[in-house]
C-alpha cells in the first residue's frame, strides 16, 4: 500500500478470495494441543466470487477520510505487488504476470505498461541518482504468491514456463530517458511429471494425503496442488517420489536430509500420512500429464 497526502488517497492491492468454512472434524476443545507447523482453519478451499462483476484482485484508490473508494482496477489475479505513488500523481504497480503498470492516480487510467519477464509481487521504490528521478523494481515472484500460483490457466506460472532454480530474480531501474535492452530471461520450462508405472495410486490414499499436504504446510513452498511456483522443486518430476525411494523420501521428509538446502523436517508424521503424500503426489503427477498440464 502507499499513500498520497496531496490527493488523500491510499492505494492497495486487494485480493478478492472468498471462502467457506465448516467443522471438518478437527478437536477444537480448550486444552487440546496444536502441531505448530499446521493448519487448522476449516477452509474448504478458495471459492472466487461468481459475481461478474468482481474480480479476483484489484487496486484500489481509497479516501480514507470519507472511507469510500474512489476508483477501482479490476484484474485477472489477486495478490498483486506493492504499490508506489509519486508527487506527479502516478501510481506504480506490478502484477503476477509480469506486467508492471503506471496509472493516473486520479483516475486509475492505465498510462504505461512494461512486461519485465517474470511475475512481481515486491513494490517498487523510487529515489534520485545525479539529478535524475529512478523507478527501480525487484522482479520474482515470492511470498503467497509463488506458493500458490504454480498451477496451469490464466492465474499460473506453469502457463508462462516459469521455474524454480531456473528463472532467477532481478532487480530492473527505469528512468525516462532511459535506453538499456533488458537481457532475456531463460526459455520457458514447463514442469514435466514422472509417470511411475510401477505405482499403483490408492484414491483414498490420495486423498488423505491432499490433506496432509495442506495442513503441513507443504503447499507453501511446493505449490497448491503439488505444482511448484517458484521457491521449490515441482514434486510431480521428483525422483525420490518414486517406487523405490520410499527411505530416501523418509530420510528427506522426516529426516531432515536436505536442511541444508532449506527444506524442514517433519519428525512428527506417521507412515501413514508420508504414505498418503506420495499417493497424493503421484495423483497429481498422473493427472498432469493426462490432462496435458506440464508436459
Amino acid at each position: 500500500m502507499s499513500y498520497n497526502p496531496e490527493l488523500n488517497l491510499a492505494f492497495i492491492p486487494t485480493n478478492h478470495l472468498g471462502n467457506t468454512f465448516k467443522d471438518d472434524g478437527k478437536n477444537t476443545k480448550p486444552g487440546h494441543k496444536m502441531a505448530s507447523h499446521k493448519l487448522y482453519l476449516g477452509l474448504t478451499g478458495w471459492e472466487l466470487t461468481k459475481d461478474p462483476h468482481e474480480s479476483r484482485g484489484s487496486l484500489q484508490a481509497w479516501d480514507p477520510v470519507k472511507n469510500k473508494r474512489v476508483w477501482r482496477v479490476n484484474q485477472k489475479s489477486p495478490w498483486g505487488g506493492g504499490t508506489l505513488t509519486t508527487a506527479g500523481n502516478l501510481v506504480f504497480q506490478g502484477e503476477p504476470d509480469g506486467l508492471f503498470k503506471a496509472y493516473d492516480a486520479r483516475t486509475g487510467q492505465e498510462l504505461w505498461s512494461y512486461d519485465v519477464g517474470l511475475g512481481i509481487s515486491a513494490p517498487p521504490i523510487t529515489y534520485k541518482l545525479d539529478g535524475k528521478q529512478m523507478v527501480s523494481l525487484l522482479v520474482g515472484p515470492g511470498g503467497a504468491l509463488a506458493s500458490n500460483f504454480g498451477g496451469s490457466g490464466e492465474l499460473g506460472f506453469e502457463s508462462h514456463g516459469w521455474k524454480y532454480g531456473t528463472h532467477e530474480r532481478r532487480i530492473m531501474t527505469f528512468s525516462l530517458d532511459g535506453k538499456a535492452v533488458v537481457p532475456e530471461q531463460l526459455a520457458p520450462q514447463l514442469a514435466k511429471p514422472i509417470i511411475d508405472e510401477k505405482f499403483e495410486v490408492d484414491a483414498e490414499k490420495a486423498e488423505t494425503g491432499a490433506g496432509v499436504y495442506a495442513e503441513n504446510l507443504c503447499v507453501g513452498c511446493h505449490g497448491a496442488g503439488a505444482v511448484a511456483g517458484m521457491k521449490a522443486p515441482d514434486l510431480r518430476e521428483s525422483p525420490i517420489l518414486l517406487t523405490g525411494s520410499e527411505k530416501a523420501f523418509e530420510s528427506v521428509v522426516r529426516g531432515g536430509a536436505l536442511l541444508v538446502n532449506g527444506m524442514p523436517k517433519f519428525p512428527d508424521l506417521t507412515d501413514a500420512e508420508l504414505e498418503s503424500i506420495r499417493h497424493f503426489v503421484r495423483r497429481q503427477a498422473h493427472d498432469g500429464v493426462k490432462s496435458g498440464g506440464g508436459h
